[in-house]
C-alpha cells in the first residue's frame, strides 16, 4: 500500500501495495491531522489498522470497487464525514446505502462513476432506506454519468432536503427528469432550487428551455459551455 501525505492540505491517500498493519502507533499524530482521506484500491480497509479520527472528506476510488466487502467504518468515523466523493468505475447502490446509513452529517454526496442496480433498491431494503431518509442531510448531490429518473426518484427519496443538484444524463431522459424535478405537486422536491445540467449539445439546451418555460413561470438559466444552469 503506498502513502501519500499532504501535512499542509491535510489529505492522505491509500494505495494497494505497502502493508499497513504493520506498527499502526507511527506518524500517529500526522494521521490525527487528516480532514481528506482518498482510498484507492481494494481491500484496504479490511487491513488498515490506522484510524483518521478527525477526517470529515472521503474520496473513494478503485476499479469496480466491491462495497460488500469495505470496512471503513475501522478507520474513519462516518458519522463526521461532511463529503462523499465516488470515483471509481462503477459503484453499487446497495454498497452506497450500506456507507449512507451511518454518514448522518454528510451534506455533499459527488458521484463520478456508473452505477449499478438502481431498480427495486428501495422495495428490497425498505427499513434501511427509510432510516436514511429520515436522518439525512444531504443538500448537495452530483450524479455525472448516466442519469436516468429512476436515478432521480432514488436519490430524492434518499435525500429530502436536497438543494442542489447536477446530472450528467442523456437527451432521451432530459424531458422526464426536469418534469419530475419541477413539479410543483412533488414534495421530495420542494426544498430543490437549482439544477446544473451537464454537457449539453445546443439542440438539447433549446428543448431544455422550452420544457422549463412549459412548467414555471419564474426562473433564470446560464449556460457557460454545454453546461446548463437553472435556478427557480
Amino acid at each position: 500500500m503506498i502513502i501519500i501525505l499532504c501535512s499542509r492540505k491535510k489529505y492522505f491517500i491509500l494505495n494497494n501495495g505497502l502493508d499497513l498493519t504493520k506498527d499502526p502507533c507511527h506518524n500517529e499524530n500526522i494521521f490525527h491531522s487528516v480532514h481528506h482521506l482518498f482510498i484507492n484500491g481494494e481491500n484496504i480497509s479490511k487491513n488498515c489498522l490506522y484510524r483518521f479520527p478527525n477526517a470529515t472528506k472521503l474520496t473513494i476510488d478503485g476499479e469496480q470497487w466491491n462495497w460488500f466487502s469495505i470496512s471503513v467504518w475501522r478507520i474513519i468515523s462516518l458519522t463526521q464525514l461532511t463529503h462523499l466523493i465516488i470515483t471509481s468505475r462503477y459503484y453499487i447502490v446497495d454498497g452506497l446505502i450500506d456507507i449512507l446509513q451511518f454518514t448522518c452529517n454528510l451534506h455533499t454526496l459527488i458521484i463520478e462513476s456508473q452505477q449499478h442496480n438502481v431498480e427495486h433498491v428501495r422495495f428490497s431494503r425498505y427499513e434501511t432506506f427509510e432510516l436514511i431518509s429520515s436522518q439525512n442531510k444531504i443538500k448537495y448531490l452530483s450524479i455525472k454519468y448516466g442519469c436516468t429518473l429512476e436515478t432521480i426518484r432514488l436519490f430524492t427519496n434518499l435525500c429530502p432536503q436536497l438543494q442542489h443538484l447536477t446530472i450528467g444524463t442523456s437527451i432521451k431522459s432530459l424531458e422526464p427528469i426536469i418534469r419530475y424535478l419541477v413539479s410543483r405537486n412533488n414534495n421530495l422536491t420542494c426544498q430543490l432550487f437549482s439544477l446544473c445540467i451537464l454537457e449539453l449539445n445546443f439542440i438539447s439546451i433549446d428543448k431544455l428551455k422550452n420544457i422549463i418555460q412549459s412548467i414555471i413561470n419564474v426562473y433564470s438559466i446560464k449556460v457557460c459551455n454545454r453546461d446548463v444552469y437553472i435556478w427557480w
